[in-house]
């Protein structure tokens, strides 16, 4: 059969060689990482390079229209989704 490391705080085998505490499902880093797409990158990346650039303009503004952009965005992201929800 497979060998099988016996310990009082996790069973590892060597079909499986993690244990069971640490999976991939329940991992916060790759939970996050397979959340993310590349619209999010995009979107975020934009608003910050936007913010930067308008940083070097005025630095108040670098921070108020970003910030405006994610209160709206956050805001209406529910219409977002039900638009979306429709369109299919």
């Amino acid at each position: 059969m497979f060998a099988s490391i016996e310990h009082p705080f996790y069973t590892a085998t060597m079909q499986n060689p993690l244990p069971p505490f640490f999976s991939f499902e329940k991992s916060p880093t790759l939970r996050v990482l397979k959340a993310l797409d590349v619209r999010d990158i995009l979107v975020f990346g934009g608003m910050a390079m936007l913010g930067y650039g308008l940083f070097l303009f005025k630095p108040w503004l670098g921070f108020a229209v970003p910030g405006f952009l994610m209160l709206i965005l956050g805001l209406l992201w529910p219409v977002f989704l039900s638009f979306a929800a429709r369109r299919k």
